[in-house]
């Protein structure tokens, strides 16, 4: 196919009429191409922006080039896009094309693509870079530069090829039938469509190869200028023949220069490859007859390491909370306001009541480990006590700590109170609207009323007051762009690994803990382990564990220690302290439940595992000289909270006491891990709840990703840090149910909308609209809007996927989406439903025959069960459904 006839008469034509010379224009057209999908101008530079997508489920083949075990888009298609690029602006050649990072694809969904070309300088060269974006990222996102370049002016006729002689005259025959074989010791495991190569031969310094296409392959080369696959294959030629040990460095095309295409749509090629420089090649392309395809004036290759290519798969999933100032917020009018003695006395509630925590002294009298208990306790009856008394329905409760979270800077948190944030956060999200958080200025007493009209007046479920200015806080992405190819930095800036030094990993030989021990020994290079447990190496897999890390080259030691035991954990210290370099707490424990369900017993022994060991182990190697201390926390502290109050506690003590470590000069990493896509200890999660997070917005993380993000965390240098993969476009679905920390995010409206009264915008337009209805219609349209929610919870496209007689828990439900079900219809009935809903009228039909009795009226009236009763029936429910909450 002829270039003029493929792309160049038809973008002239655009460029002229369209967009071309006219700097107040705006052209748009459709670009024929399998990743660019579209072309704008630019108006005031003449420039040009093609944007496309790129996903391994749009592009199998893209799956096929596999480099040190990541999906990397090639070199060659950088350099495709280019020359596609030049096309739409009448430029004849890639002067050159520098690589900056690698692109690195996910396993699911896709990356936005950029390819911006400048306005012509006075020669009409033109600049050309290459960005990218995943989908799922937030709109303020940064975007990924991967190459950039020049463009110049038509490279002229075509230089002969002298390739129509073939094979080569006077060239060595190179056997080949190894060639994949020994590639994939250098780290280069490609697929079917990447092991294009079929002949080598050398003559001299050159070196000539066949390259040609599979037949499945063959359409989409019709619509490449040149397939990214068999450009790419014809570098494979490179060292065949010669003596492989697998110690070579793993190389990428670097900087190509002068690249022009000739001709379109080649399934198979003749190839030329010539020293050129130091370290440089140049390249002659042909087709099967000879005839030129494209010339490629110089290429250099440079090495990558598995760390650059990580920070690629990572990048978008490691977030941490910030403090912003409010904005645009109106104050509470007319509220009046009482405190909670008032209310505890039996006064009349005709507003939100405040509840201030009192945490003078609790850690002087018992120590950190009884603080912690003393006021988590305390607010957990008061939580009780607020959701059993009717006479607060309809307004907050106003829970008011000091000094609790760190708003940035090296200021130190409140150790005691912090957990609180976590309970708290679990009560909101188990009943919207009837909590609110605020982390009070330490240096001031007392709370102005004025500004907690203000705090009402927002919206907003948490807030800190700091000098006199309120700040909300919020998810943001913590940048991992791409380490650049031209300077890889071999055995990265993790500070793991150091000479013959002991790491130590609690609940080392459970799930987490020994994804976390073989993470250390393979990619870190750490050589001397103590793991611990309750039960040492009498725990499931301990013993094929150590085996497996001693098969690896560790030096591993188990010990019998329970971190919840003060005595235990000094012990531990003092026998390892001299050779202790770092610290990884991974122990934990689980006790999920609704907020009502929580006491004592259930606080103890989630904050036993993690919150004591963590502050036993920051006690005992304070003098250590530790090089890190990392603790695994979880985003249940954060935007995951229902269902696992004490769980949540415990988790946002960790991020607390990482905060409090760095304002003490001592290294501490809190890391606020979303689901880990793998079945172990308390990560164990069920194919359900994998999908239904993935429906949220929040997918699961792949394990080797979330040990990726072990790493880049650790290499941030920040304290707290929540490594969390967010689906934005999903997100934003989800707007109106969103946890506060993930509004700016999805880029939630935070205005006030005018509720206008429409077909189910609000309880008083549905009850308006089903009382018109005939009986049978009423009923049918209340079957279809619990039908519809309840598929919203559960993930569903729509209502059918929901059988009116066939009962909840066997189509998925638990006691965090009855809850969730519960809620949504709460808000759109206007009704104040039971929490054990779903247990009471265990179908979608017993559900709406229910919901029209309470709205319509009945001669029966149902009972309406106590707070405690129902976390009773939920705890049998859980069992039930055997899913985990």
């Amino acid at each position: 196919m002829d270039l003029p006839t493929y792309a160049f008469q038809r973008e002239r034509f655009w460029l002229e009429s369209v967009g071309g010379g006219d700097a107040g224009g705006l052209g748009q057209l459709v670009v024929e191409h399998p990743v660019l999908g579209a072309a704008v101008v630019l108006p005031d530079s003449g420039g040009v922006v093609l944007t496309g997508r790129l996903s391994v489920e749009g592009m199998p083949w893209l799956a096929d080039h596999d480099v040190l075990g990541s999906v990397l888009l090639p070199g060659a298609a950088f350099v495709e896009l280019a020359v596609r690029a030049a096309d739409e602006v009448g430029c004849g050649v890639v002067e050159e094309l520098t690589l900056q990072a690698p692109l690195v694809l996910p396993e699911r969904g896709g990356v936005a693509l950029q390819v911006a070309v400048g306005g012509p300088d006075g020669g009409g060269r033109r600049s050309v870079r290459v960005h990218s974006r995943r989908e799922s990222a937030a709109l303020d996102a940064p975007w990924v530069l991967h190459a950039d370049g020049v463009l110049g002016v038509s490279a002229g006729a075509a230089p002969e090829a002298d390739l129509s002689a073939w094979p080569p005259p006077g060239a060595a025959t190179v056997r080949t039938d190894d060639s994949y074989a020994l590639l994939q010791k250098q780290g280069y495991a490609y697929g079917p469509v990447f092991r294009g190569l079929k002949a080598v031969w050398r003559r001299g310094d050159d070196v000539f190869a066949e390259v040609e296409l599979p037949e499945a392959a063959h359409g989409d080369a019709e619509r490449f200028g040149l397939h990214p696959a068999l450009l790419d294959a014809t570098m494979h030629a490179l060292g065949v023949g010669e003596d492989v040990t697998g110690d070579e460095p793993t190389e990428l095309p670097f900087s190509w220069t002068d690249v022009s295409l000739h001709a379109a749509g080649a399934r198979a090629l003749r190839v030329r490859l010539s020293p050129q420089g130091v370290n440089g090649l140049s390249l002659t392309l042909a087709d099967q007859d000879g005839a030129p395809v494209a010339t490629i004036g110089g290429l250099t290759f440079r090495p990558v390491s598995v760390e650059q290519l990580s920070a690629s798969r990572t990048q978008g999933a490691l977030h941490e909370v910030v403090w912003r100032p409010l904005t645009g917020a109106g104050a509470g009018a007319g509220v009046v306001w009482s405190g909670w003695d008032e209310f505890v006395g039996g006064g009349v509630v005709s507003g939100p009541v405040v509840c201030e925590v009192d945490a003078s002294g609790v850690s002087a009298v018992g120590g950190v480990v009884s603080g912690v208990r003393s006021v988590v306790g305390g607010v957990l009856g008061v939580v009780q006590e607020w959701l059993g008394d009717g006479r607060g329905e309809g307004w907050p409760l106003v829970v008011v700590t000091r000094g609790a979270v760190g708003v940035g800077g090296d200021v130190g948190v409140d150790v005691c109170q912090a957990p609180v944030w976590g309970l708290v956060r679990a009560a909101q999200a188990e009943n919207p609207g009837r909590f609110v958080l605020v982390d009070a200025d330490p240096g001031v007493e007392g709370v102005d009323a004025a500004v907690l009209g203000v705090v009402l007046g927002s919206g907003e479920p948490e807030v800190a007051l700091r000098g006199g200015e309120v700040l909300v806080p919020r998810l943001v992405e913590v940048p991992t762009q791409p380490q650049p190819l031209p300077e890889p930095e071999p055995g990265s800036g993790v500070g793991v690994g150091v000479g013959g030094g002991v790491v130590l990993v609690t609940g080392g030989t459970g799930g987490l803990g020994g994804l976390v021990a073989r993470h250390l020994v393979v990619e870190r290079g750490v050589r001397r382990l103590v793991l611990t447990s309750r039960r040492g190496l009498e725990a499931p897999g301990a013993g094929a564990l150590v085996d497996e890390l001693v098969g690896l080259g560790a030096e591993v030691v188990v010990e019998v220690c329970d971190v919840s035991d003060r005595g235990a954990v000094v012990g531990l210290v003092e026998r390892w302290g001299g050779d202790l370099v770092g610290v990884v707490h991974a122990a934990g424990a689980g006790d999920n439940g609704l907020i009502g369900s929580m006491d004592a017993g259930r606080l103890d022994r989630v904050l036993g595992a993690k919150a004591d060991g963590a502050w036993y182990l920051h006690e005992a190697t304070r003098s250590c000289g530790l090089e890190f201390f990392v603790l695994f926390s979880s985003a249940g502290g954060s935007v995951l909270a229902a269902g696992q109050a004490n769980y949540a506690a415990a988790n946002v003590f960790l991020d607390a006491l990482a905060v409090q470590r760095r304002s003490e000069g001592l290294p501490a990493t809190s890391l606020a891990y979303g689901l880990w896509d793998v079945a172990t200890g308390l990560t164990e999660a069920l194919d359900e709840d994998v999908r239904l997070m993935a429906a949220r917005g929040l997918p699961a993380l792949d394990p080797a990703d979330a040990l990726r993000l072990f790493d880049a965390g650790l290499r941030s240098g920040h304290a707290a840090l929540v490594p969390l993969a967010v689906d934005v476009p999903t997100l934003r679905t989800k707007a109106d149910a969103l946890p506060a920390l993930l509004r700016d995010m999805a880029l939630a409206e935070s205005r006030s909308v005018v509720r206008n009264r429409t077909k189910g915008s609000d309880p008083a337009a549905l009850i308006e609209r089903l009382t018109a209805l005939t009986t049978e219609d009423r009923d049918r349209a209340l079957l279809d809007l619990v039908r519809s929610h309840a598929a919203a919870v559960l993930g569903h496209s729509g209502a059918d996927a929901i059988a009116a007689e066939r009962g909840f828990l066997d189509i998925g439900f638990d006691s965090l989406t009855a809850l969730e079900l519960r809620n949504r219809l709460n808000a759109v009935t206007g009704c104040r439903l039971a929490p054990t809903l779903i247990f009471d009228y265990p179908s979608a039909a017993e559900l709406a025959a229910h919901l029209r009795r309470t709205l319509f009226g009945d001669d029966t009236p149902l009972d309406d069960l106590s707070a405690a009763t129902a976390d009773e029936l939920f705890d049998i429910l859980d069992g039930e459904a055997g899913a985990s909450s």
